[in-house]
């Protein structure tokens, strides 16, 4: 068990001029240029100096490293050399002068227009600011402050001391302070939800601040719904550092004791919005004990440069995306109806995936770091990130099977009370394994589990993944008529068409083909990914134009022509395709028990 505590390597922090002392000024932030001053402890001699690469929650090298610019490194007023290490990028060595105890690092981050600024808000994530000594982060002590922009206000999980527009961070260690990031603007808003527990908002207009009386409600139902589950916490206080732009600061990311959450503008306003909110906020704050606490043996490195694995992400991120989903419907921010539609669309979406023939749940999650980033064309047939549903298709049958085990008296809320529950202590990380997850599952109701684990996760898995909802109590159909969710996510809708479970195609709201599926109508008529779709028969393309074209090939046998460009080319393909319009429901099924209904029923808030 590691501790991550605000004052950890006492020793050396008693030791004057130990501690890192980091300079942060973001008062261009708008510009997306951030200064960064690091005054850095040294011995004379070869020095390493580390970039972040592998930040936890990223499950892939992420760092930014590109945006470092004008790297300088100074001791005693003078410049002194460095050089780039050949294999590794991140590693900047210098040879530190006779008679220096300190370096200054300076340099700019120069952050992608978009990505997480725009000129009235920004969040700052500490690992794009900073350069790290070798060894274990939580080792290392640092004192850090953050100058904003004048009249921005700045929120962190972390109790800042303001002066004027600058923040000072409490001296902590760089693994604290990395996971503790900062989020500012010029229109904010701290919405207190239970005691400790606080939601800070920042916007581009101060309209959109405005959270309505039963969307605050169900906030405050999340926390006592999050502690009836886990009957503890791991943290001192809470805080979701929420952006609502449409210009920049999209985001989930989650911390120990805070989560960085960015939406659009209308985050807090339209009911899609918010679904997509209530998802993305439930998902990230259940981080806090599925992934922080509670993290893979293999994903906790002691530093920012070895490789993380993967292979419990359908634990970490899989189970998560289940509580996610699970906790805004008990919390009431969430319908029950709405659960039903997203679940539905979950197993139709994983079991129309050709690559499930040949890749197993488990290798999305232990190829992680290649698959994260791998783009959309091709995706069905590759398989991505699929361990986070596929993880919610298991652990809901997991629970179901828990609750059939013990006549509907124990449940999943069981074992994740020994998973992560009492007693409550600060931020800290407490990894486990495999075996871990069979023992406290055999703990709560015995059964084979590591079969069960092995089917669902480990095996190649060609069938859809409906045991879990089967065993929920419900079956998975299609009908010509859509449900309410529409697949856009934690971070709404693109305005696109999903036709995955009829013609096997996926467009953007421009109707450039984004996916297909291997042996759909859509591949066999030489369909590809990237092709945009410009007419159908002898009309423009639209969404309405191809949702006619499909209903109307179901009282003819004519195929649907389709006409696309690509690389400046025209061409005609044909659909041979009659089946009409397929979207994804679940339907009870008769004489067994309700437990989906069960699992979403509040357990704390009495909605």
């Amino acid at each position: 068990m590691v501790a991550l505590l605000p004052l950890i390597a006492a020793s050396l922090a008693s030791q004057a001029g130990q501690r890192i002392i980091l300079q942060v000024d973001a008062s261009e932030v708008s510009r997306g240029l951030i200064h960064v001053l690091e005054k850095m402890p040294v011995k004379p001699g070869p020095y390493l100096l580390r970039y972040p690469k592998w930040i936890p929650g990223h499950h892939s090298p992420s760092g930014p490293l590109a945006n470092v610019i004008d790297l300088h490194v100074m001791a005693n007023g003078h410049e002194i050399p460095w050089v780039r290490d050949s294999v590794e990028l991140y590693d900047i060595h210098v040879n530190v002068p006779k008679g220096t105890d300190q370096i200054q690092v300076i340099f700019d981050d120069a952050e992608t227009p978009g990505s997480s600024t725009t000129n009235r808000l920004a969040r700052v994530d500490w690992n794009h600011v900073l350069f790290a000594p070798k060894g274990p982060v939580e080792q290392i002590p640092v004192r850090a402050s953050l100058k904003a922009p004048d009249g921005w206000s700045v929120y962190d999980a972390l109790p800042l001391a303001m002066d004027g527009n600058v923040a000072q961070m409490p001296e902590t260690n760089l693994e604290r302070l990395i996971d503790s990031p900062i989020l500012m603007g010029k229109y904010g808003a701290v919405v207190p939800l239970a005691p400790k527990h606080e939601m800070d908002i920042v916007a581009d207009e101060p309209n959109d601040l405005v959270m309505k009386p039963e969307t605050l409600q169900g906030m405050k139902n999340l926390v006592a719904e999050a502690h009836a589950l886990w009957g503890a916490q791991h943290y001192n206080t809470y805080h979701w550092l929420l952006s609502l732009s449409d210009h920049g600061g999209y985001a989930g990311l989650e911390h120990n004791e805070c989560s960085e959450d960015g939406t659009g503008a209308d985050g807090l306003k339209t009911p899609d919005a918010l679904n997509g909110l209530g998802d993305l906020v439930s998902h990230e704050y259940t981080h806090s004990w599925n992934g922080k606490y509670r993290r893979p043996a293999d994903l906790y490195q002691q530093d920012y440069a070895t490789p993380q694995g993967g292979t419990l992400l359908w634990v970490y991120e899989g189970m998560t995306q289940y509580w996610g989903n699970i906790l805004p419907t008990r919390a009431g921010l969430w319908s029950q109806e709405h659960l039903k539609d997203t679940l539905a669309n979950y197993a139709a979406e994983m079991g129309t995936k050709s690559g499930r023939t040949w890749r197993s749940t488990e290798d999305t999650a232990a190829a992680a770091s290649i698959v994260r980033n791998a783009g959309a064309a091709w995706n069905n047939a590759r398989r991505a990130q699929d361990y986070y549903v596929e993880g919610v298709l298991m652990w809901i049958g997991a629970d179901a099977t828990i609750r059939r085990l013990t006549n509907n008296k124990k449940s999943l809320d069981d074992f994740c009370k020994l998973f992560a529950g009492p007693p409550n202590t600060g931020p800290m990380i407490k990894p486990y394994k495999y075996e871990d997850i069979v023992k406290y599952l055999n703990m709560v109701a015995p059964y084979d589990w590591d079969r069960y684990l092995t089917h669902m996760i480990y095996n190649v898995h060609p069938a859809p993944t409906t045991e879990g909802l089967e065993a929920a109590g419900y079956h998975l159909v299609f009908t010509d008529q859509p449900g309410p969710q529409r697949g856009g996510g934690r971070r709404g809708g693109g305005g696109g068409a999903n036709h995955n479970y009829d013609l096997g195609i996926s467009l953007d709201a421009e109707g450039v083909i984004q996916d297909m599926n291997i042996g759909s109508p859509a591949d066999k008529s030489g369909l590809a990914p990237n092709m945009k779709v410009i007419a159908i028969g002898d009309k423009p393309y639209s969404s309405e134009v191809l949702d006619s074209a499909i209903k109307t090939a179901q009282t003819n046998s004519d195929p649907i022509v389709v006409q696309v460009l690509q690389d400046g080319l025209i061409s005609t393909m044909k659909l041979d395709y009659h089946g009409g319009p397929k979207y994804p429901h679940l339907v009870r099924i008769e004489g067994s028990p309700d437990y989906l209904s069960d699992i979403a029923t509040p357990k704390a808030s009495g909605k």
